[in-house]
């Protein structure tokens, strides 16, 4: 299930894995956000190690292109802008990252 809408960053369930290019732009945020995980809710999974595959995660091919996406526990996928929310909410800093998620943002997204 792939759903990108800003109304779904309330029904993501933990624990969140999170799908990232550890040589891409978003490697610094995942880093971050690892350091606020006091609770372990993020399992961190670098997709551009060699051999990765996505379908060994249950993760659908049309995502894996993306420089980040999530799957939760309940097997939602989040791509980009919102799975930078989820994960950030995940971790207690969700009201640092509205500025994202206001109109217009998204399209200065990470791909």
């Amino acid at each position: 299930m792939l759903n990108n809408s800003p109304a779904v960053r309330n029904i993501v369930k933990s624990p969140i894995t999170v799908f990232y290019k550890g040589s891409g732009p978003v490697k610094a945020e995942v880093a971050n956000a690892k350091k606020w995980d006091r609770k372990g809710l993020l399992k961190l999974v670098d997709i551009s190690r060699p051999g990765f595959s996505a379908s060994g995660y249950g993760v659908m091919a049309n995502v894996s292109g993306e420089s980040i996406y999530i799957r939760d526990a309940a097997g939602k996928v989040l791509t980009s802008v919102d799975a930078l929310y989820a994960i950030n909410d995940a971790v207690g800093l969700g009201n640092y990252f509205k500025l994202a998620r206001l109109p217009g943002m998204a399209k200065h997204s990470f791909r």
